[in-house]
Formats: structure tokens, sequence, C-alpha cells
């Protein structure tokens, strides 16, 4: 990847790491320095089995992220891990949890909860909070997330530099694997994967962001676990920022965070609490054109109900009704009435019924 021009921060000793580091094939060993923990080439979402694209993998041809200052004095948390154990120069094949969910005295998330994977198998893989963690979500899906204690999410920063710091924050809401583009809660309302642009912590601060007034901002549509990344460092980015850059100083840390229903409403997406026997899925993609998958698990065989309505509760669609074995089905709705219609844009509800379990979601077709 081509190197991005340098700080007015840069020193000798970064320049030799840097050089190091762009002789390193893909497969290196892991140098000393700052990287990125998302899984890139690896699976990033078990319940899809999307593989993750995220730029962490020293010589990915999607690039990386790097902080490369030995003695650096800008971070998350306490201090910077200058990682042997985390993704960067050993991924594909690293574990998911070598970072920031090892509660090892580094990570700055002070609020919501991360999770990490566990599992020797696919079969097996299942997304659980980490260590200590409660499992506390970001927040429910196309809610506004604000940030402070009395708020949905927080992360300790300090800048021991002498000039501003940049602050960004990605989120994957559509879990596709990598931050691009943007989602939609309502048409022509896009919810970018790049957060917080370029956020100024001003030197000497240390203390958690909230006290320097962020901006809140909204929630994707869809539910479930999202990789998240927190970066500062000396220089800004472009907004639509994809995570890769070779930093001088800073640290990126990144984090699997949780969306789901909350409060008295299901929104766009959202993903109801467990009924007995049975598990809807967030409908995916969503927004949706011209076809979403809907997918619900069973713990047995039993008479399932699968339908489609309008915001006025009228079943617009019966996807299935019948018996079905246990385990996971998928059913595709492309957006057309039983009578073969094609519905118009708009919010559409999925219901899924079985042994008096009911569970809902909301779809958005956009055309």
């Amino acid at each position: 990847m081509p190197f991005p021009s340098l700080p007015r921060t840069w020193r000798p000793t970064t320049a030799i790491l840097l050089f190091a580091l762009a002789a390193l094939p893909p497969t290196a060993t892991a140098q000393l320095g700052d990287y990125g923990d998302a899984p890139n080439g690896t699976l990033a979402y078990p319940s899809s089995g999307v593989v993750g694209q995220f730029p962490t993998c020293i010589g990915n041809a999607t690039g990386w992220v790097a902080h490369l200052a030995v003695n650096n004095t800008v971070h998350f948390g306490p201090l910077v891990d200058f990682e042997t154990n985390g993704n960067g120069g050993t991924c594909p094949g690293a574990t998911w949890n070598n970072d920031e969910c090892f509660q090892d005295g580094d990570a700055g998330l002070i609020k919501p909860d991360g999770f990490t994977i566990t599992g020797t198998a696919t079969s097996s893989y299942n997304v659980v909070p980490c260590v200590a963690g409660a499992g506390t979500p970001l927040g429910a899906a196309c809610a506004t997330v604000g940030w402070g204690a009395a708020a949905g999410i927080d992360i300790s920063v300090t800048n021991g530099w002498s000039t501003i710091m940049y602050v960004n924050m990605l989120v994957d809401w559509n879990q596709d694997g990598q931050w691009s583009g943007s989602v939609f809660c309502t048409p022509g309302n896009p919810i970018p994967e790049h957060v917080l642009v370029n956020f100024p912590v001003p030197p000497g601060f240390s203390g958690p962001l909230s006290l320097l007034g962020p901006p809140s901002f909204a929630v994707g549509p869809n539910l479930g676990y999202f990789w998240t990344r927190f970066t500062i460092g000396e220089v800004p980015v472009a907004a639509g920022w994809n995570g890769s850059h070779l930093f001088d100083l800073g640290e990126t840390e990144d984090y699997l965070l949780a969306v789901t229903a909350t409060g008295g409403g299901t929104g766009v997406g959202d993903l109801p609490a467990r009924q007995p026997g049975l598990q809807l899925e967030a409908g995916a993609p969503n927004p949706f054109n011209p076809r979403t998958v809907i997918a619900y698990s069973l713990d047995a065989s039993a008479p399932v109900s699968l339908t489609i309505h309008d915001l006025a509760g009228r079943l617009v669609r019966t996807l299935f009704a019948g018996d079905q074995a246990a385990g996971r089905h998928e059913v595709v709705w492309d957006g057309t009435r039983d009578d073969g219609r094609i519905t118009a844009s708009g919010v559409y509800f999925v219901r899924a019924e079985s042994h008096g379990a009911v569970q809902t979601g909301k779809l958005v077709l956009l055309k």
C-alpha cells in the first residue's frame, strides 16, 4: 500500500520500524508496535459466516493500521499494549480475544461491554461477553447513542503529546466484514459506518472522551454484534475512512459490541428477547432491495408460522406455515404479496410464531 505523508512528529526510531514493517510479508510475525485486532481473513460473524476484511494484518492488500512510535504517550486506557499478542502480522488464523478482551490493563473502553467469539469449530462458535463483562449492549437499533456515564458509550483517552490528536470511530453496521459506506433506518437519512470523524483531543487531556463532548450518533438498523474500531492518531483521516493508516503516535483498539432491542417497541431490524424454543434473527440485508433473508431457529421440531405484515397489521405474505424440524432455517422474501403483486417501499413487520412463542422484527424495503 502507498505510505501516507509523514507527520511532523516523525522520528528516526519510527523510520527504522516503518522500514522493517514495509518489508514484511503478509504472514510475518507480529512486530513491536500497536495494531488493530479486528479479524482480517478469518471469521468475523459466526451467525452469518462473514469473513472479516478489516485493515489489520501487516501486508494485507486492503492495508493495515499501525502506530509505530515506541515511546508513546497517546493512547486509550492506561497504556499502549505493544502487541505480540494482537492480530497485527499474524492473521488469518488469529483468535478473537487477543487484546481488548483480556482486561489486561490496556483496554480503554469504559462502556458498553465488549464481546468475543469462543469455540474451536464452526459448529461450536459462540459470541459471549468478555471476561468480567455482563453483556451490556451499545443500544437499540436505530436509536441515538450519547457519550458519558448516563449514556451508551465512553472510552478513556490520554493525549500526552504537545499537539492535538484525533479520535475516529468505525462500526460495521451492515455486518459485511468491512468499514465502508452507510446504512439506513429511514430512506434518505444515511447512517455512516464512520461514526466519529477526527474528533480533537487537546494536549495534556487524560480522562473519559465524554468530557470533551463528542457528538451523539445514530445506531444502524441491524441487530446482533458489530466490529468497532477506535483510533487516536496525530493526523486527520478522510471522511468515510476504512480503518487503514500507518500512524506515528496513538493507538487502535477494536471491540465486538452488541445492538439489541430495548423498551416497549421493536426497531428496524430488531431482534426480540429469546423465547423458549424459537429464535428469530434480524433480516439480512435490512434495509433491502429486492430481497432479504429471514432466518429462525427451533430447539425442537414444531409447527411454525412465518408471516409479513404492513404497518396496519394487515397480512401481506405467508412465507411458511407448517411443521419444521429443529435447527436453523432460512426463508427469502422478495418483497411480493401472497397474490404476487410487488409491495411498495416502506416498513413491514416479520412475525414468527411457534407453540405460542411469538417474535417480531421490522424490515425496510427501499426502491
